[in-house]
């Protein structure tokens, strides 16, 4: 079928395949049809595809909308099903699949890294707007951080997340393991830890708050840190902010840099020492992530107090303990080891070891493994890395490419499953990571399911049914990042 600006469309079993005579693309999943299995197409006077599928009939529309009227678009989205108390910021779900009038708020072992992404994004936006919304959005994100510190009663450590104690549902809720089950689980994961009691009652009674914090959440919460303290916060502010990192990153070093549970013992991922990174094989493949860790937490400390202490510690680490080789190709591109989470924790942790850095060695070091990290990921389409790169670096690449990027990006936030493993004009492999099953060719995001940062955009296969939907704060970090460096 001819559409009236002539480009061809194709119905299939598997979509709607639409061909510009130089590329072909495909409409489909719930995002797009109703069924995939579509019938028949036509097309109105003012070029809006309707299609006829076996589950009845989806038109395509066409409207035009600048990325401005986007983000906000994005932003109402989350403000109405996304921010839930004590200001943490993640996905929803639907007891309906896509049914958004039946929301409920969810909750999430990275409830906190995510929303200090957030915190982020809002300081960017302050940054460059002046908005006062920015600004008190920002300042509710970081208390509700704080409070993810607060509430577990402790020196330093920091909770996962927050849910109300009146909350029946929860993800992992507290168990009984048998030995049994426990040899199971040891099998399939050596270093996995026996937690029984992932939720703990608030001292006040009112919230259950989350055990077993990763180095995921520590990263994630310096990040956000780090601009809210350099783009919004006022004098009498920072000196918040900087007793609160600095709680933090004392309780690290002085647990011998492993973040320590309140049974005494390291939680299963929060481990930065020497001693593992270094002469445990298990570790290798965070040997080079954890380093750039806990190096961009204690130049952020020192950043923020001046107090040589962290910059001693800093250097230690560097020198007597190696950890200078060990940064050198921080992004491991082994099959078998390699995560888009490990990206995603990079692009987190780099900004404070880059910007704050002040010997030219060192700086010269960092950029060569931010080089290797940019030239590992520079194929994968994302907007938000792109961007990033540039800002750290200096540099001006794929500027054109991530606009429209972030252009193509659906506004449809729900995660429908999207099918990509049957499609003809596309093989099947097991690059660039070992374990999933990914497509030839990268597909643009128009195609693809709806994923934050930290998922593989070469994955055949993503979503999970439509039963939740993204903030959109991933879009929207990418989104103020490049507005704040044009």
């Amino acid at each position: 079928q001819k559409a009236p600006d002539e480009p061809l469309w194709v119905g299939t079993d598997l979509g709607a395949s639409r061909y510009d005579g130089n590329d072909w693309s495909l409409r489909h999943s719930r995002r797009w049809l109703l069924s995939d299995r579509v019938r028949d197409i036509a097309f109105d006077q003012n070029g809006n595809a309707w299609i006829a599928t076996s589950g009845g009939v989806s038109v395509i529309k066409r409207t035009q909308v600048t990325l401005e009227q986007k983000a906000r678009y994005y932003y109402n989205i989350m403000v109405q099903r996304h921010v839930r108390q004590p200001y943490l910021v993640e996905k929803c779900r639907f007891r309906i699949p896509g049914d958004t009038t039946t929301w409920e708020p969810n909750d999430d072992d990275n409830d906190g890294q995510y929303t200090s992404m957030y915190l982020a994004m809002e300081s960017y936006r302050y940054a460059v707007t002046k908005d006062p919304e920015a600004r008190k959005n920002a300042s509710n994100a970081f208390n509700a951080l704080k409070f993810l510190q607060t509430v577990t009663e402790t020196e330093g450590f920091i909770a996962r997340t927050v849910i109300p104690s009146t909350w029946t549902r929860m993800a992992d809720p507290n168990m009984i393991i048998s030995e049994r089950e426990w040899a199971d689980i040891i099998l399939r994961e050596p270093r996995e830890k026996k937690v029984e009691d992932h939720w703990l009652l608030s001292g006040d009674g009112k919230w259950l708050w989350k055990r077993g914090t990763s180095s995921d959440e520590i990263t994630g919460h310096m990040y956000g840190y780090l601009f809210y303290y350099e783009f919004v916060a006022e004098p009498g502010e920072r000196d918040e902010v900087k007793w609160h990192i600095l709680r933090i990153v004392d309780y690290i070093i002085d647990n011998g840099y492993v973040l320590v549970d309140i049974d005494g013992t390291h939680t299963e991922w929060g481990v930065w020492a020497p001693q593992y990174l270094n002469d445990n094989p298990d570790w290798a493949g965070e040997r080079g992530i954890n380093s750039v860790e806990i190096l961009s937490f204690l130049k952020l400390a020192w950043h923020v107090s001046g107090n040589e202490y962290y910059q001693e510690e800093y250097q230690k680490l560097l020198n007597l303990y190696n950890y200078r080789n060990n940064i050198v190709h921080a992004k491991t591109t082994q099959p078998a080891w390699r995560t888009y989470i490990d990206d995603e924790l990079l692009a987190l942790a780099w900004p404070a070891l880059i910007f704050y850095e002040e010997d030219p060695e060192l700086q010269d070091l960092y950029r060569r493994s931010l080089d290797n990290w940019y030239n590992a990921l520079k194929n994968d389409d994302n907007p938000y890395f792109y961007f990033l790169y540039n800002a750290l670096a200096d540099n001006e690449l794929n500027l054109e490419r991530s606009v429209k990027l972030l252009q193509d990006n659906p506004l449809d936030l729900i995660r429908w499953r999207v099918d990509n493993s049957k499609r003809e004009d596309l093989t099947l492999t097991r690059s660039p990571i070992l374990e999933d099953i990914q497509t030839s060719r990268l597909v643009p995001p128009g195609e693809r399911g709806i994923m934050r940062w930290d998922n593989n955009p070469w994955a055949a296969v993503q979503g999970d049914g439509g039963y939740t939907e993204s903030d959109g704060v991933y879009w929207l970090l990418g989104y103020w990042m490049g507005v704040i460096m044009d």
